[in-house]
């Protein structure tokens, strides 16, 4: 079967970890134009894959095209696989109820093997972006044979940072607009 992820850091393997940071996923690509090919410019062979300075940063006053990476180390191809983007003010507990949906996209094949696959652009309108300032990034990742995992009841920090940590289909990132 396929098991989908996304990574919370670089250097990620799926695996749960209690090491690596947390809130940098390379995953998560903001970018203020849209790309022609994002396969190309971000997927496997890109020679970006890596990276973890990619599209950290939202152009306020003009629509910003989010994209989202993910690979596949199970044994069987995943199709429809959902990446769905959250904003939240930055918290110290990024609690659901703090989630703003900028969007989500769908990439027909996620091949297995572990292959960077990328998500075509979400786009996110100029008039839905926040005021200047400092904020997160929740994405979730899943199809109908590896779900992306609900938000958890998070009552406490331990909460969240093992449901960041543990599920490998979730993840955070900080950016700046």
């Amino acid at each position: 079967s396929p098991d989908v992820y996304i990574r919370d850091f670089v250097g990620d393997n799926g695996n749960p970890h209690t090491s690596g940071s947390i809130s940098a996923s390379p995953d998560i690509i903001t970018r203020p134009v849209a790309e022609a090919n994002p396969q190309a410019a971000f997927g496997e062979g890109s020679g970006t894959e890596n990276s973890n300075s990619l599209g950290y940063e939202v152009e306020a006053g003009q629509d910003n095209f989010i994209y989202v990476r993910v690979r596949n180390r199970g044994g069987a191809a995943a199709a429809n696989v959902k990446a769905d983007v959250y904003w939240s003010p930055v918290a110290t507990l990024v609690t659901p109820d703090l989630w703003n949906l900028v969007g989500s996209a769908t990439i027909a094949n996620v091949p297995n093997g572990d292959i960077l696959t990328v998500t075509n652009a979400i786009t996110w309108p100029s008039a839905s972006i926040p005021a200047t300032g400092h904020y997160c990034y929740v994405g979730l990742v899943g199809n109908a044979q590896d779900p992306a995992p609900g938000p958890a009841d998070f009552l406490n920090w331990d909460n969240f940072y093992k449901f960041i940590r543990n599920n490998n289909n979730v993840t955070w990132r900080n950016f700046n607009v």
